[in-house]
């Protein structure tokens, strides 16, 4: 997640950046960098389409989008490397639900 917007005072308000959040509620927007199933539990950046092009995608999904937290997203939990991402396996078990 790179940004979480919200609208606050009614519904002709504008909506503002989100510094932080205890409740997932008043989010209208996230603002995420959007990743690839690779190879079981491995995510890259950079889609297999446009790998040619070396871009990262991004998102901007709305409140109706928001599918779920990882599981126990401790440090342990996830590895980022410089193109990859790996989570765990109880992550990836959401995953594949999904």
């Amino acid at each position: 997640v790179l940004a979480m917007y919200t609208r606050r005072g009614g519904k002709a308000a504008a909506h503002s950046i989100l510094p932080s959040c205890e409740n997932i509620g008043v989010v209208s927007y996230l603002l995420v960098q959007t990743f690839e199933s690779f190879y079981r539990r491995q995510f890259r950046q950079t889609r297999s389409k446009d790998m040619h092009l070396g871009i990262k995608r991004f998102a901007h999904l709305p409140s109706a989008s928001f599918r779920t937290q990882i599981p126990g997203a401790t440090g342990s939990d996830i590895k980022v490397s410089a193109a990859n991402i790996e989570i765990g396996q109880a992550a990836y078990n959401i995953f594949r639900a999904l």
